[in-house]
């Protein structure tokens, strides 16, 4: 179970699925925070560089449309703060 963070347009973060992590990026982001679009390099789970994630209330996990957890770690800094 993890915590409810509030991502943002162009936070950097570290998107886990299947056991593989990749850098990431926000590219969007709804004001609620609870639907994202996250962009990286290559392959996740059978996404190839973009994957839409939803926050699962049932879960407390973000997922994907089909329900696959997506763990989703803030990094240090931001995109538009760097």
């Amino acid at each position: 179970m993890t915590a409810f963070h509030l991502f943002r347009l162009d936070d950097l973060c570290t998107a886990t699925l299947g056991g593989r992590f990749v850098p990431a990026r926000v590219i969007l982001a709804s004001k609620s925070g609870i639907s994202l679009g996250i962009q990286f390099e290559g392959i996740l789970g059978g996404y190839l560089d973009i994957i839409p994630v939803l926050w699962s209330e049932e879960q407390h996990e973000f997922v994907t449309l089909h329900g696959d957890v997506v763990g989703l770690v803030p990094a240090e800094g931001k995109a538009h703060g760097l």
